[in-house]
């Protein structure tokens, strides 16, 4: 009888994973000045940012040294030493670039029209700034609008953009903190909202592209922002917009009201709407029309696609207004309203790394450090959602069979929060299966 040979999965699983991330930090210490202490730093943040499912230094130290207090102590000044340095945050942003142009040459993402589906979204960051020991408190922490509490909150502003994926998952891109207390901290000294947003678009284009559809809720559809969007940076756009934008029309030269113009257009086409995350798809009207965004005397001009969205039955819905750069036909309507439903992958996307990677939970106090966590903690998500796509059959089903072990698995689906509780105890606990 042939010896069945045994293969360690425990061993597959917590190397093979890290050779994308260690080769991406040789390719960038080539062009940057990185030690070894920095490196060393740099893993053993993100690997306690994958086992401790937070960004809190002391969470990180105590998972990394959990029966030494000591190393604990020593492990946490060391980080916090590490996070003070001036050019971290950069070498931070400059290793999740790279490992983020690695990983798109390896999975598939999602091609609509022979073109890439870019997510764009805001997020508030809710922090207070206590004062600590040294009377010191988190710095330059100012007032955001968070959507959960439909009001301001204290605390920074986060602008996250990311490729589709054809699982129906996001690989973030790009990151941008924002705070009205601090303006210069931006790149290139961007001094406003808008600035920030068009520095996110280049930064895109530079890692994706310039082959982009770029998806956004209603906060995006500034004229000018998607103005600069098509005519300067030649990236297609799908933004809903608001009810009360004026347009001028194809046929009459005339100024008016959008959905006033939707009216006035008779033909409908039918498509299935979903209001809302678990209810069931409506049916509903859809209508079509060409338009000019800006006045007729407005020097700019920029022609566009409007697709209005009603529900068949007299409700209090409000229509979803759909705006889009490139061309839309009748064919296509239920095709794109497919497409912008898929902008909701980004909301759970910032759930799960608030949640499940600790983004919210950053105590670190200096504006760097702050940066600096954020791309590390994206580089640990990217990192799982990496080896979820990549890995091969034997390791998933090690993976299972551990998580079958200490939690329950309905009928063997993984979540990106699963995926990284197992490989954190595979970290933690090298004979665990």
């Amino acid at each position: 009888m042939k010896e069945v040979k045994r293969t360690n999965w425990c061993r597959v699983i917590r190397h093979s994973p890290l050779r994308l991330l260690k080769r991406t930090m040789k390719e960038t210490i080539k062009t940057k000045k990185i030690t070894v202490p920095q490196q060393r730093g740099i893993l053993g943040i993100t690997m306690g940012i994958i086992s401790s499912g937070r960004g809190r230094l002391v969470n990180i130290s105590e998972k990394r040294y959990p029966f030494h207090a000591n190393c604990v102590k020593s492990f946490l000044n060391r980080l916090s030493y590490l996070l003070q340095g001036r050019n971290i945050s950069k070498l931070a942003e400059g290793i999740y670039r790279n490992f983020v142009l690695q990983s798109l040459k390896k999975i598939k993402p999602y091609i609509y029209k022979g073109k890439l589906v870019a997510l764009i979204d805001w997020t508030a960051y809710r922090k207070y700034s206590r004062k600590a020991k040294k009377n010191k408190g988190m710095q330059w922490v100012g007032k955001v609008w968070d959507g959960r509490e439909k009001k301001p909150v204290t605390g920074y502003g986060g602008l996250i953009t990311g490729i589709l994926l054809e699982n129906e998952k996001m690989l973030p891109i790009t990151h941008h903190l924002y705070s009205n207390k601090y303006m210069e901290s931006h790149l290139r000294s961007c001094r406003s909202i808008n600035q920030i947003e068009e520095e996110a678009v280049k930064v895109l284009k530079e890692i994706a592209g310039d082959n982009i559809i770029l998806i956004g809720d209603r906060h995006f559809a500034n004229k000018n922002f998607l103005y600069k969007l098509k005519k300067m940076e030649k990236v297609d756009f799908l933004m809903r917009i608001k009810k009360g934008v004026n347009i001028t029309g194809e046929e009459k030269k005339e100024w008016i009201n959008i959905y006033k113009k939707s009216i006035s257009v008779r033909r409908s086409y039918p498509v299935l709407w979903y209001y809302s995350k678990n209810e069931k798809a409506r049916r509903c009207k859809a209508k079509i029309f060409k338009a000019k965004l800006f006045a007729p005397n407005c020097q700019k001009t920029l022609v566009v696609w409007v697709v209005i969205i009603e529900p068949e039955s007299s409700t209090r819905q409000e229509p979803i207004i759909l705006v889009s750069s490139f061309e839309i036909t009748p064919y296509d309507l239920q095709e794109i309203t497919n497409l912008y439903k898929k902008r909701w992958i980004i909301e759970t996307t910032i759930e799960t790394l608030k949640q499940n990677f600790g983004l919210e939970k950053i105590m670190v106090r200096k504006w760097r450090a702050i940066e600096t966590m954020i791309f590390l903690t994206l580089l640990a998500y990217s990192l799982i959602l990496f080896i979820w796509l990549t890995t091969k059959k034997l390791i998933l089903e090690g993976v299972i069979v551990l998580l079958r072990k200490t939690t329950i698995l309905t009928q063997g689906k993984l979540s990106i929060s699963k995926w990284r509780y197992a490989l954190s105890l595979l970290i933690l606990q090298p004979n665990a299966i």
